[in-house]
C-alpha cells in the first residue's frame, strides 16, 4: 500500500468527506451522497475509490458481497498537509499574504485580531 505525500484532487476530497461523514461505506452509499452532485456513475465512484485504495488513503473490507470502504488518513492530517503544500507552493512558505488576503476579502472578528496579536508576539 502506497503512502501518498501529494495533496488530495478535488475529486478525492469530495469522497474522502464522504467517507469521512458516513465512517464505513460501500460504493452504492457513497454514489447516494456525491452522485447527484457530480453526475458521476457507480462506476465512476467505484474505480476512483480503488485508486484512492491504493494511493493508501482508503481501506476497503469485504461483508459478504459487498465492500466497505473506510478512510486510512485522518481529516485533520490532510487539511495540514494541503495547508502546508499551498504555503511551500503558492506562498514560498510565507503565511503573511495568506492572512492578508483573509483580513481583506472575508473580514476578521475582533477577537481573531486579538488572537493573531498574540500569535505575533510569541
Amino acid at each position: 500500500m502506497a503512502k501518498t505525500k501529494q495533496t488530495l484532487s478535488p475529486v478525492e476530497w469530495r469522497l474522502m468527506k464522504a467517507v469521512w461523514r458516513q465512517r464505513k461505506a460501500t460504493v452504492r452509499e457513497i454514489h447516494e451522497e456525491v452522485g447527484a452532485a457530480t453526475g458521476w456513475a457507480v462506476s465512476t465512484v467505484k474505480t476512483l475509490l480503488g485508486r484512492m485504495e491504493k494511493k493508501g488513503l482508503l481501506k476497503v473490507e469485504k461483508v459478504g458481497p459487498v465492500r466497505q470502504y473506510r478512510a486510512l488518513k485522518r481529516k485533520k492530517d490532510l487539511v495540514s498537509r494541503a495547508v502546508e503544500s499551498f504555503l511551500d507552493v503558492v506562498l514560498d512558505g510565507s503565511l503573511a499574504p495568506l492572512v492578508s488576503y483573509i483580513a481583506k476579502a472575508r473580514g476578521l472578528e475582533p477577537e481573531e485580531i486579538d488572537e493573531l496579536k498574540r500569535l505575533v508576539e510569541d
